[in-house]
């Protein structure tokens, strides 16, 4: 008998604890929007965004207006423009042909004397390899003259 009014009390405070199912669903309307409701009602971001790479206190620069072409400018001088050719370069082993030191510059080999096409816009220019010492490529565009380094492994 005490077991059987144990079960009827549980039984009871089961059912009493549970809300009925109208309430459920009267709820899940507020929950739903609670959960998507940013996303679905966001709000747009900002026209410019900080620089998160500024760091604190530090001036913005801003960017030089474009003249309505995304080429960049043309050097001023045969020495500017063959600088600004020769970082272009990638320069990735040596080997001999017919005695003669060659170059593997951008996955081609170039001695003394041979042309290095470097810009494939219209006009097309080119840099002359002018002398390679095992420590040195010596490079020539118009009256300017370059040594570059060699940092071969």
């Amino acid at each position: 008998m005490k077991h059987a009014l144990l079960c009827l009390l549980l039984v009871t405070a089961a059912t009493a604890a549970q809300p009925p199912a109208a309430d459920k669903f009267d709820r899940l309307p507020a929950r739903i929007n609670d959960m998507i409701g940013r996303r679905l009602n966001h709000q747009p971001l900002a026209a410019v965004l900080p620089n998160p790479f500024l760091l604190p206190g530090a001036v913005p620069v801003t960017p030089a207006a474009n003249s309505g072409t995304d080429r960049p400018s043309e050097p001023a001088t045969d020495l500017a423009a063959l600088n600004r050719y020769a970082a272009t370069l990638k320069v990735s082993g040596t080997m001999d042909i017919g005695g003669k030191p060659h170059l593997i510059i951008n996955s081609s080999a170039y001695g003394e004397g041979d042309l290095i096409k470097v810009r494939d816009t219209n006009p097309v220019d080119f840099v002359r390899v002018l002398q390679i010492t095992p420590r040195t490529l010596t490079l020539g565009y118009g009256s300017a003259r370059l040594e570059v380094p060699l940092r071969l492994n």
